[in-house]
């Protein structure tokens, strides 16, 4: 989406003299875009949603909060149970040899 710093800059390209192909091309939207936003004096609003007809609504949300946290809950004392576990040398497996006699 095109933010309205953006589209300030698409002003002033054009402004200068720029074609719609070099403005899109600068700012990586096809130039029947950035026509159709010059014409209609910026791009169209951002959508806003019915909260109503949210897929994952309050309820939901904190749901899905609850069970991301447990796991994370779980990995911090995991995380932190091996990092004060006193740490084992390997031994090398020729001390494990008997001695040559």
């Amino acid at each position: 989406m095109l933010t309205q710093e953006e589209y300030m800059d698409v002003l002033g390209m054009r402004s200068q003299g720029w074609t719609i192909a070099e403005i899109a091309r600068e700012t990586n939207y096809h130039p029947a875009t950035v026509s159709k936003w010059l014409k209609e004096g910026g791009p169209p609003p951002a959508r806003t949603t019915d909260p109503a007809l949210l897929v994952v609504d309050q309820r939901w949300g904190s749901r899905i909060a609850e069970l991301i946290e447990l796991p994370l809950r779980l990995l911090w004392q995991t995380t932190k149970r091996c990092s004060l576990a006193p740490s084992r040398t390997r031994t090398s497996s020729t001390s494990r040899l008997p001695a040559a006699v």
